[in-house]
């Protein structure tokens, strides 16, 4: 099943939310923080396109600042920091402030039938 859906992550839900997701739709994985304002247009242009895509990705926002353990533990060293998930695996990462058209492409090559969006 194939669901846009936005939501906050910590180490807890991290298996189900974006590895076992991911198994039936991708997954991006937004990492981010509430004072980081290149987070703030990275978050907004990742939600257009996974409304447009109806359903073609799943976008799953953690801040953080939230649970740093995770942080830690996926290695997130700069913000943003997003990484697209398929079938349990990282298949795309990329890190540091992104124009629109930036995260489009990370859309478009990591995602299959993304192009459409």
């Amino acid at each position: 099943m194939n669901v846009h859906r936005s939501s906050f992550l910590d180490l807890l839900h991290f298996e189900e939310d974006v590895i076992a997701t991911s198994a039936q739709c991708p997954v991006v994985l937004d990492c981010c923080a509430e004072w980081c304002r290149s987070c703030e247009a990275v978050t907004s242009t990742l939600e257009d396109l996974a409304e447009k895509g109806n359903g073609a990705f799943c976008v799953v926002k953690f801040d953080i600042e939230t649970d740093r353990e995770l942080a830690a533990r996926l290695g997130v060293q700069g913000l943003p920091d997003v990484r697209v998930y398929r079938g349990g695996e990282v298949v795309d990462v990329v890190r540091g402030p992104l124009a629109g058209v930036e995260v489009r492409a990370l859309i478009n090559r990591s995602i299959p039938g993304a192009e459409q969006i």
